[in-house]
């Protein structure tokens, strides 16, 4: 099989090492720091996946992912930045990025989600989807109710509402190596720091007219209420 290419296009010197370390076993990987740069790049090297910071001198990602769609050749896109302003999440959506990560997150799991990137799609698109909400949601990606939530909304839009409960814990558990108590606070702490940090306007969205956090229960049920109706109409 042909070696992929990794393109990572960030200002920090120190990211793209710690991604380029991260991604080595699997890509060639190649790096530039501002915007003009990565058009170039992107145009003679053709990458499989750039991995993009939106806040760039010169040209800034939204910029250069506007620019790339013109080019022959476009490759899979996961943003890594720190910026979360509102208008530049309602540019991404436009723009068709596959995949959004906010720093600090490790190096490690963002290479992971290179590789599933650039992974045949033979899981559950249910998956995916779930991905879509937490992160609409700012559920932080690198705590383990993360992990957890996104094992076990799928398993619980695909089964009766009876399957909620010490069941799914304790399935959530056996899947992620966990005890089911764990897998119950970890989903708690997640749902909370998702409410406090993330942006208003999104959990309205999918929880219209909550006021306070949701619990556990309320959460997990809705979400999958989400999901099974996203199914019917996909």
């Amino acid at each position: 099989m042909a070696e992929r290419t990794a393109l990572i296009v960030d200002p920090s010197q120190e990211v793209r090492e710690g991604l380029a370390e991260a991604l080595k076993p699997d890509f060639r990987v190649m790096g530039c720091g501002d915007g003009n740069s990565a058009l170039d790049l992107l145009d003679r090297l053709k990458p499989d996946v750039l991995i993009l910071e939106l806040s760039l001198p010169r040209l800034d990602g939204i910029g250069v992912l506007r620019r790339m769609r013109e080019m022959d050749s476009v490759p899979r896109v996961l943003v890594f930045t720190e910026n979360r302003a509102v208008f530049a999440l309602a540019a991404l959506e436009t723009l068709r990025v596959d995949y959004v990560m906010y720093k600090p997150t490790p190096a490690a799991i963002v290479a992971e989600r290179v590789r599933e990137l650039l992974a045949p799609r033979c899981a559950d698109p249910l998956t995916w989807e779930t991905a879509d909400i937490l992160l609409a949601l700012s559920i932080p990606e690198p705590c383990q109710g993360y992990r957890h939530l996104l094992t076990g909304l799928p398993l619980l839009a695909a089964q009766p509402v009876q399957f909620l409960g010490k069941t799914f814990y304790l399935e959530i558990a056996q899947r992620n190596n966990a005890t089911s108590n764990s897998v119950e606070k970890a989903i708690r702490d997640a749902i909370h720091a998702g409410w406090e940090n993330g942006d208003p306007r999104a959990w309205h969205r999918y929880f219209p007219g909550i006021t306070r956090c949701p619990q556990n229960k309320q959460f997990l049920t809705r979400l999958a209420a989400v999901l099974q109706r996203q199914r019917r109409c996909g």
